[in-house]
């Protein structure tokens, strides 16, 4: 499965083992424990050894080393390169550190298939680090079955550090990572379809699963998976004899305990609107409960509005509002967007009451017709503040319009006569809560062909370039700022967001 490791072939086994004589570590009496670099004094080791991961990941790549003492360590790596140390212009990669142990387990969890690495294995505690010899290793390629693709040169005129992270929502689910060059570098097959996934501050992925092949964004179960692949937490709804159904959302707060979108059903008098004396409605809430969970918060729309007073209940009572983001402001407050009335609402963390609302009927700010947003998606606060709106631009779509412009091939003719209500954008504000003004600091509108009348993400990566997901076109743009595509990664399968992430772990213990 791996080939050329130190010039030797593995052929059909799945593990070598290579004798390092010596591994360098300085004994010192320091009390200060000063840094010194490299080790002037030998610790003699035992072996490394390189075979696949226990689920026979293609890339995902596992070592074990041996040490005399209990020692920190990990992985340095670049692409081949023959040579002893990484040239100047190689890219360097690091596994993730495994700390004081004496028999190590490392993990690689970012390669790319079919490509020839080298790597030394580094050992250190706190006064001085040493490498071991050089060797390399192959890794696999890519299983056939993967669902995903992408053009060799989609991203050729795109420049940025960091990685994508999406998903591939069938059944079985996929999570995925891609590096800045549109290459699949991580994968984790799920037995379930994933509705929802978000990569964490605490480097994981959090999901909402669902045994259903529907494509849409609810679940009755919430599963985290590290960078190894390792189920870290789960919870079933039906397992534990409930009825809640998660959705949309998923994502640690700024506690540290988990946020989700849940629905839930009440029964109500619509009699007096054309209704039932006991109508069945079905609303959204939010949900906050820690690992243990145990529920930490809870927050129903029903608690600050009575459906009977909203005017479109007769044909969303089996869908009303219908909650589609979840976010939370520097202080904690939440924002959640409905999709239906295409407004935002800000909900204080403590008392539940609804501060303001944002677009839509009853809209606080009075944003002005140019800036009014239709089916918004992925709210959120970026890096300096700003609120950051998906507007998904579906004023004039109807049910079934969208097919039937693709099967009369007037779908561009349509768009260009309609520019300003079929096209997705991503609208950024300034928000002052205290004066209720929203300052527009920049809009991106899409090109027309890459409309996701539902669904989908918009994310600065820089100020030059944006990472937009349109799912109902399956695939992802990196967009400048005026909205026209430099780039590409078209999807086999539709993924419900994509992710920017500047780093997937911390690697502050390489000196």
């Amino acid at each position: 499965m791996f080939a050329g490791l130190n010039t030797i072939s593995m052929k059909y086994t799945f593990r070598i083992s290579i004798i390092v004589c010596t591994v360098i570590f300085a004994c010192t009496n320091s009390k200060r424990e000063t840094w010194q670099g490299e080790c002037p004094n030998s610790h003699d080791i035992g072996t490394i050894e390189i075979m696949p991961s226990l689920d026979r990941n293609a890339l995902r790549v596992l070592f074990t080393v041996e040490t005399a003492q209990r020692l920190d360590s990990y992985i340095r790596y670049w692409e081949y390169t023959g040579t002893d140390t990484p040239p100047p212009t190689s890219q360097i990669f690091y596994s993730p550190i495994c700390k004081k142990r004496k028999k190590h387990e490392l993990m690689l969890v970012n390669i790319k298939p079919e490509t020839k690495y080298n790597f030394n294995v580094v050992i250190q505690n706190k006064v001085c680090k040493t490498h071991s010899k050089t060797y390399d290793f192959t890794s696999p390629k890519m299983p056939a079955w993967l669902p995903f693709y992408a053009n060799a040169d989609s991203l050729k005129d795109i420049d940025f550090n960091g990685y994508i992270h999406f998903h591939s929502r069938m059944k079985l689910g996929y999570l995925y990572l891609a590096n800045n060059k549109g290459e699949l570098v991580w994968y984790k097959k799920v037995p379930m379809t994933i509705k929802v996934s978000k990569f964490t501050n605490a480097s994981t992925f959090l999901t909402i699963l669902s045994d259903d092949t529907l494509r849409f964004a609810s679940g009755n179960k919430i599963a985290e998976i590290d960078l190894f692949g390792q189920l870290l937490y789960h919870y079933d709804s039906t397992e534990k004899g409930e009825e809640t159904v998660f959705h949309h959302e998923i994502d640690y707060d700024m506690d540290g305990n988990l946020m989700t979108l849940i629905s839930e059903k009440r029964v109500v008098d619509l009699s007096e609107t054309g209704g039932n004396k006991q109508d069945t409605i079905k609303g959204d809430g939010i949900l906050v409960m820690n690992k243990k969970d145990e529920v930490i918060w809870k927050w129903s729309v029903f608690d600050v509005m009575n459906p009977a007073d909203y005017k479109n209940i007769l044909n969303e009572r089996h869908d009303w509002l219908h909650a589609n983001a979840l976010c939370q402001d520097s202080v904690g407050n939440y924002l959640i967007s409905f999709r239906n009335n295409s407004q935002i609402w800000k909900i204080e963390k403590d008392t539940g009451r609804v501060i303001w609302k944002l677009g839509g009927d009853e809209d606080d700010f009075n944003l002005p017709d140019t800036l009014i947003f239709h089916g918004q998606h992925n709210v959120h606060y970026n890096g300096k503040g700003h609120l950051v709106i998906l507007d998904n631009g579906n004023k004039l779509v109807k049910p079934g319009l969208y097919k039937q412009l693709k099967q009369e091939h007037g779908y561009r003719d349509f768009m260009k006569k309609n520019s300003d209500g079929f096209t997705s954008r991503q609208l950024t504000f300034s928000i002052n809560d205290q004066t209720k003004k929203a300052i527009l600091v920049n809009e991106i509108i899409y090109e027309p062909q890459y409309l996701t009348k539902s669904q989908g993400s918009s994310q600065q990566i820089n100020n030059d370039l944006v990472l937009f997901c349109s799912t109902n076109s399956n695939v992802i743009v990196f967009a400048n700022s005026q909205g026209e595509a430099l780039g590409k990664i078209p999807l086999e399968r539709p993924s419900y967001r994509a992710q920017y992430i500047p780093e997937l772990y911390s690697t502050s213990y390489v000196k």
